[in-house]
């Protein structure tokens, strides 16, 4: 006869950690449960012995008790109609870095864009996220239609995330697109223009749409200065560079006087379009047009000439909008990671 092997394994706990580490379980919860900002309580010195106590003794946290002991999935929704824009890339990464640093992890949901059924597309997916027991959702760049869909999950937190301000009737984020495009106007007034030409996309969605704020703010901003805006000077149509490029040609061949600079309302990379598409009309920029950009996304760094362009704080919009579901979840998100130690 013969024994058989048999491994066993004891579940590690905050408290073994603690007492690894010569520090309180509130302390370990602190570091181990995410990095948020519960660790400023606790020293670089501490932090680190308690780090490598983890380390030392394989300690894992239970998220199925966790989560089981309060209540909470730690799992944020985030709605997303076009995940390959640039700008919705970098939303992404600060509101991934603020649900990290609270502990909580996110997953991405996409809908289809220009879906003429975005009600019941929305709530389809709204569903899902009920189903997956989400604690909260971001929507990014959401429509009216959208709203209605989110708000029929009555008790989900919501938060609207570089969505028109009108659209939003409870918590939104977004930019500041009024100064911004108040700036850029005034910066190419004082450099002499007064021909200005306005690009922008997005017709179609709804007057409630960023492309539909901007071409008004422009509007107005440009009456301020005492200047016309003369119905060929806006191109409004799509966003994207086949539009971009119909544009540029659309309003340099006005049969009126010709503007002298362009501002295109999308972001860069439709800015980097108009670039290409007046060099091919054998038109120096900005000798003969100035172009100006929204965003400052890297790739404006690589334009030539240099693109003029209005930062935009991408990341900061992403991780605001954490912060702002995880108070309406009732999330303090000064210590959002501190856990009891029953949960282990």
């Amino acid at each position: 006869m013969s024994t058989q092997l048999v491994t066993t394994r004891r579940n590690i706990t905050l408290k073994d950690v603690a007492e690894a580490a010569g520090v309180s379980p509130m302390s370990v919860s602190a570091v181990l449960n995410g990095g948020g900002r519960g660790t400023r309580y606790v020293s670089q010195e501490a932090r680190a012995r308690i780090l490598k106590a983890a380390d030392d003794l394989g300690y894992q946290r239970n998220e199925l008790a966790r989560a089981v002991a309060t209540g909470s999935s730690y799992v944020l929704g985030v709605v997303v109609c076009r995940p390959q824009s640039m700008t919705v890339s970098y939303m992404l990464m600060g509101a991934l870095d603020e649900a990290q640093q609270n502990g909580y992890a996110v997953k991405v949901l996409r809908y289809g864009s220009g879906s003429k059924e975005h009600f019941q597309e929305m709530r389809r997916i709204m569903g899902q996220c009920v189903a997956w027991r989400v604690d909260g959702v971001i929507a990014l760049n959401a429509y009216e239609e959208d709203l209605r869909a989110i708000e029929f999950q009555q008790n989900l937190p919501f938060v609207l995330l570089d969505a028109h301000p009108d659209v939003g009737r409870d918590v939104s984020i977004c930019a500041d697109d009024e100064q911004g495009l108040r700036d850029v106007v005034q910066h190419l007034y004082d450099l002499g223009h007064r021909d200005m030409a306005f690009l922008s996309g997005g017709q179609g969605e709804g007057p409630h749409t960023i492309g539909a704020t901007r071409v008004k703010i422009f509007e107005k901003t440009m009456a301020s200065l005492g200047l016309d805006v003369p119905p060929h000077r806006i191109f409004y149509e799509v966003w994207s560079a086949y539009h971009a490029e119909r544009g540029v040609h659309t309003l340099m061949d006005a049969t009126q006087k010709k503007p002298t600079a362009i501002l295109c309302a999308g972001d860069d990379p439709l800015a980097m379009v108009a670039l290409r598409t007046l060099r091919q009309r054998g038109l120096r920029v900005p000798q003969d047009v100035s172009v100006t950009g929204f965003g400052d996304l890297p790739m404006a760094q690589l334009a030539d000439p240099p693109l003029t362009t209005v930062a935009q704080p991408f990341e900061e919009m992403g991780r605001r909008a954490v912060r702002e579901l995880l108070l309406r979840m009732g999330k303090n998100t000064e210590n959002a990671l501190a856990l009891e130690e029953r949960v282990q």
